[in-house]
C-alpha cells in the first residue's frame, strides 16, 4: 500500500492509493457473450486470436487480457501492451484504460506516466469510471501532469456519482 498526501480544494486529506488501485480494475471485454465461455480452452483462444487478428478491437482486448493473466496461453505482459494498443488505437476505452495501466505501473513496457495519462484521459473522456478515478489520482498526486487539484477532485466525483466505490470513499474521506 502507498499513501500520498493529496489536497483537494480546501481540505487537506490522505489519500491511500492501493499500488494496485488502478491495475485491480483491469478493463474487461466490453462486451460480453450470449453464453458461458471457457477463456481458457485452446479453441476458444484460437477463435479469439482470429478475430483479433482480423481487427475486431473487442477479441484484441480479450487477448490481451489472456496473455496478461496468462489465461489459454503463456503470460506475457508486452504482448498484451501490444494487443491493448491495438484495441486502444481502434477508440475501444476499456482497452485504452488497460494500456494506460500498463504505462502507469510500467508492466510490460517502460513506466511512463505522461503516456498512462494521455490514455487515461481518452478512456475518461468516453465516461469510464475507473478511468476517470485513476487519471484524477494522477491529478492530485502531480505524476504524469501538473498537479491539479481541482481537476482531480472533478473527475474523482464524476467517477464517483457513476457509482464507483474507489471514488465514492475518497469523497467519503473527504466529507464531500
Amino acid at each position: 500500500m502507498k499513501t500520498k498526501k493529496c489536497s483537494l480544494g480546501s481540505t487537506t486529506i490522505r489519500i491511500t492509493l492501493v499500488m494496485l488501485s488502478c491495475l485491480s480494475f483491469l478493463a474487461q471485454a466490453e462486451s460480453q457473450p450470449p453464453f458461458s465461455v471457457d477463456f481458457a480452452a485452446p479453441a476458444v483462444n484460437a477463435q479469439i486470436r482470429k478475430a483479433a487478428e482480423r481487427g475486431d478491437p473487442d477479441a484484441q482486448l480479450r487477448l490481451g487480457i489472456s496473455y496478461l493473466n496468462g489465461i489459454g496461453t503463456d503470460k506475457d505482459e508486452r504482448q498484451a501492451v501490444a494487443w491493448f494498443r491495438k484495441a486502444a488505437e481502434q477508440g475501444l476505452r476499456g482497452a485504452q484504460f488497460n494500456l494506460g495501466v500498463m504505462y502507469e505501473l510500467g508492466n510490460g513496457i517502460k513506466k511512463d506516466e505522461a503516456q498512462a495519462v494521455i490514455w487515461y484521459r481518452k478512456a475518461a473522456d468516453q465516461g469510464l469510471a475507473e478511468a476517470q478515478y485513476c487519471l484524477g489520482k494522477m491529478y492530485g498526486t502531480g505524476e504524469g501532469v501538473a498537479k491539479d487539484e481541482k481537476q482531480a477532485l472533478l473527475l474523482i466525483r464524476k467517477a464517483a456519482a457513476q457509482g464507483f466505490a474507489p471514488a465514492q470513499e475518497v469523497l467519503r474521506r473527504m466529507g464531500s
